[in-house]
């Protein structure tokens, strides 16, 4: 019988050595902070994710990792409401917003801390209830893309080019300079 933790060393080892030492650093690092509840798993065909939740649904989480091929990103669910004097915070949804570690060191960085203590502080009554963490491999991709960026590929990072070779444009100022 297979168990989630050798599960999860063979999702990670489809990464490079250099990611998958990030990604079991992450795990480390953040689980400190989520000393009962949920760790769920998520692969779908773009990225590996770990969910830190007070309830074993997806719909709990308040941070995760995600581990793209080239870096980390740490995702805070209700990025919008937390202070971000460091101004790491990326993204314009209407709740999620985002810190990529790159550098990872980053993660060890005080303005980091800040944010896991105050996205945790505000649920501290939600996961008084719960059992110490557990892990649950929630879903593994039938299909994925590669986990390891292409040796001297050129590195497209959010769109993807056309047939010919050119970046479609991806907000309407770009649409109006080319009319």
């Amino acid at each position: 019988m297979t168990t989630v933790t050798s599960q999860i060393s063979a999702l990670t080892s489809k990464y490079s050595p250099s990611i998958a030492r990030q990604i079991r650093s992450a795990r480390s690092r953040v689980r400190k902070y989520f000393p009962q509840g949920y760790e769920l798993v998520f692969e779908n065909a773009n990225a590996l994710g770990f969910g830190y939740s007070f309830s074993d649904r997806g719909s709990g989480v308040l941070v995760s990792i995600v581990a793209y091929p080239s870096w980390l990103r740490l995702f805070f669910f209700e990025g919008t409401e937390l202070p971000d004097p460091g101004r790491l915070l990326e993204g314009s949804g209407a709740r999620i917003r985002s810190v990529r570690l790159d550098p990872f060191a980053l993660l060890q960085s005080s303005d980091v801390a800040a944010l896991l203590d105050e996205a945790t502080r505000r649920h501290r009554d939600d996961f008084a209830g719960t059992p110490p963490l557990a892990t649950v491999l929630k879903s593994v991709a039938k299909t994925r893309r590669p986990r390891r960026p292409a040796a001297g590929g050129t590195k497209v990072v959010g769109r993807r080019r056309s047939a010919a070779g050119k970046v479609p444009p991806n907000n309407s100022l770009e649409r109006s300079r080319e009319r």
